[in-house]
């Protein structure tokens, strides 16, 4: 008996893994400051945009920053962009498992008293890898750029007044960037602001 376990299935976690590197200025997060979050270009902004907009807002307020409309009234401008790539194919192989030794059961009846009892003992199968079939996936590359920006330096070029940024790198069989944001945004507020020049890896879970 040959079985196709579903061990492909095992290797695809419900969670989303995504590298973060961190370069900020804050020292620890400015709980009390205000901030507003500006599209980087005015063409993004639309309802996809101020979606991902409200996360990174809520994960700063989550830190005891205040969100405000105007920049005048903003102690940092927040922007963010962010892009998903055409995918890659990758084949990989995965393990044809074979019935090695079947199941077995064996029954005793015994006697006790002139009374019969029967017990029956049971041996689970065993099995061994016989071969190996390919699977292919196709894996796409996200990117998430957050940046925060001393609101008194806004409208200087080169980014100058920039107090964080944090770049996201994710890759995963999902090309549905709309189902992975949330959490990679996540991913990148754990422990925010993090250490200056720090990369890390987290796991989140896959946000329904």
């Amino acid at each position: 008996m040959i079985l196709g376990l579903a061990v492909a299935l095992a290797a695809c976690g419900s969670g989303v893994k995504t590298q973060v590197t961190t370069f900020q200025t804050l020292g620890k997060a400015p709980a009390g400051k205000s901030f507003m979050i500006a599209p980087a270009l005015p063409e993004v902004e639309g309802l996809e945009y101020n979606t991902y907009a409200g996360l990174i807002a809520s994960h700063l307020m989550q830190y005891g920053l205040r969100p405000v409309a105007e920049v005048d009234d903003a102690d940092y401008v927040v922007f963010f962009a962010y892009t998903i790539d055409g995918g890659r194919k990758v084949v990989t192989s995965r393990p044809i498992y074979s019935e090695k030794t079947p199941r077995t059961e064996t029954t005793k009846t015994s006697y006790v008293g002139g009374k019969a009892f029967t017990t029956t003992t049971t041996t689970q199968p065993t099995y061994e890898i016989t071969g190996f079939y390919p699977v292919e996936h196709t894996y796409y590359g996200r990117t998430v750029v957050v940046r925060m920006v001393d609101s008194s330096q806004v409208y200087q070029q080169g980014w100058q007044g920039t107090v964080y940024e944090a770049r996201a790198k994710s890759h995963g069989t999902s090309s549905n960037l709309a189902q992975v944001m949330p959490s990679i945004i996540k991913a990148i507020f754990i422990h925010w602001p993090a250490p200056n020049g720090s990369t890390r890896t987290h796991e989140t879970e896959l946000v329904q």
